[in-house]
């Protein structure tokens, strides 16, 4: 064979081989990917602010859906695969994966109390996995505190979302009684100015002699989270949880006297409707709709959820002056204590590293100052990284609540403070407030079983 003809045939070789070679590498780097993403329904529509018409329903999917294509359109090897899961079997069902170690999920946006739960299961990667350091600092503190369990960080903070008092003041001025509703500072008031304060707005109106209007309703049904209660119990002094959070303490004098105040609100002082024990959200929303409620649970949902029904032509303009509040306490400069929960997103244990890769990447795409900014607007929430900027410069509502988060109780932070309100402390409060236990032997009962969940959880774990 011809030497020269030998050397470009070589030459074709190697040069071709480089090609293939390349071609190779950029298939393997951008091999078909599925994520499954499952996530709770935060908001409707894209923007939170769509309103449903016959033609077209807006759903919590809609977002959702919105960042997988773009994302989708940035990597087009990935598909996602979206499930909206229900709030209650939901949680369940992350339960239940999470301990089996399979069949769950690749991302979810959930609530960081849980994650950690789900963390100390084994099922979730560290985001150190993919943050620099440098990224990390990003983030305020509050959100990477709550976020770190066993030296590490298990979630991407998304969004704060803190819990309060909403008083509709137009029933306070309608009674000419507003000077009683706290207006300087963070709002904090003592236990007996709330009572006083709830005794003289509460007033028949019809002549029935029952009240028309209630000063406080919260609802205990169906079994669920009751963190917006639960601050009335911990004003005193009180705590949910021990110091090092491995178990649980609510029988103490602090927490009896705080639920005792609360029992007490219903059947001695009637400041509350009677049959507290079966009364539901939606009870308590017609109340508030109908403007013959004075105060509930607080939060950015509600001031979200009444802009939404006065688009929609459900609440009229003027029934509601939403005031928020903060709870009451023993000490109001010590003991005020709420709910503070940070949203989050994980990314769930990965068998394959470039899989990981790409979970990681479409956690980081979520959580870009740009896309917090969407979720925390679109959610009424407080963006959970510093570049995302201040959003309520003019928004009076949402400048107060973003100052209460500092109130914000550990307990409410705990991996099991989700799993401990729903199975054993709405139980005790259905049992107190229906008459079938004191609040003594409420508080007992539900301290001896919630700690006997806690030991048989670090029997699992030490399984696992």
């Amino acid at each position: 064979m011809d030497m020269k003809f030998e050397r470009t045939l070589l030459c074709v070789i190697v040069a071709l081989s480089i090609i293939l070679t390349a071609s190779f590498g950029v298939f393997a780097a951008e091999e078909p990917v599925t994520i499954k993403w499952w996530t709770f329904s935060w908001w409707s529509g894209i923007t939170g602010q769509e309103v449903s018409t016959d033609e077209h329903e807006y759903t919590g999917l809609d977002w959702p859906r919105y960042k997988a294509e773009q994302f989708q359109e940035m990597y087009p090897n990935v598909n996602i695969e979206i499930e909206l899961l229900d709030w209650g079997k939901g949680r369940q069902k992350l339960d239940i994966v999470s301990a089996a170690g399979k069949g769950g999920p690749d991302i979810i946006t959930e609530d960081g109390p849980n994650i950690l739960k789900y963390a100390k299961y084994g099922a979730i990667e560290p985001i150190e996995e993919f943050l620099t350091p440098e990224e990390m600092l990003d983030y305020y503190e509050t959100g990477l505190e709550a976020a770190y369990m066993d030296g590490k960080h298990w979630y991407f903070p998304w969004k704060f979302s803190p819990t309060n008092l909403a008083a509709n003041r137009k029933l306070w001025d309608d009674r000419g009684v507003s000077n009683l509703l706290p207006t300087e500072g963070d709002r904090v008031w003592t236990y007996e100015e709330f009572l006083e304060a709830a005794k003289k707005v509460t007033h028949d109106i019809n002549g029935d002699g029952i009240p028309d209007i209630w000063a406080y309703a919260h609802w205990l049904k169906p079994v669920g989270l009751k963190y917006g209660i639960e601050p009335f119990m911990l004003g005193y002094g009180g705590s949910i949880f021990s110091e090092d959070g491995k178990t649980v303490v609510l029988d103490t004098p602090e927490n009896e006297r705080g639920l005792q105040f609360l029992v007490d609100l219903q059947d001695v002082h009637g400041v509350m409707p009677p049959g507290s024990a079966g009364f539901d959200i939606d009870q308590a929303d017609n109340l508030w709709n109908q403007g013959k409620l004075a105060m509930r649970q607080g939060q950015t949902a509600v001031k979200q959820a009444m802009d939404a029904a006065i688009r929609e032509g459900t609440l009229e303009e003027g029934v509601i002056d939403l005031h928020p509040i903060m709870y009451p306490s023993d000490l109001p400069e010590h003991n005020t204590k709420t709910f503070v929960v940070v949203h989050a997103i994980a990314v769930f244990k990965q068998e394959d590293d470039y899989k990981k890769k790409m979970v990681g990447e479409f956690a980081k795409f979520l959580t870009t100052p740009d896309n917090i900014i969407e979720a925390s607007t679109a959610g009424y929430g407080f963006p959970s990284r510093k570049s995302s900027g201040e959003l309520y410069s003019d928004d009076e509502y949402m400048q107060y609540m973003q100052r209460t988060v500092k109130y914000g109780s550990p307990d409410f932070a705990n991996p099991f403070y989700h799993t401990v309100s729903r199975q054993f402390i709405t139980p005790m409060l259905q049992a107190v407030f229906s008459g079938q236990k004191t609040v003594k032997q409420a508080l007992e009962d539900a301290t001896r079983d919630a700690n006997r969940y806690l030991e048989q959880q670090e029997e699992a774990f030490k399984k696992k």
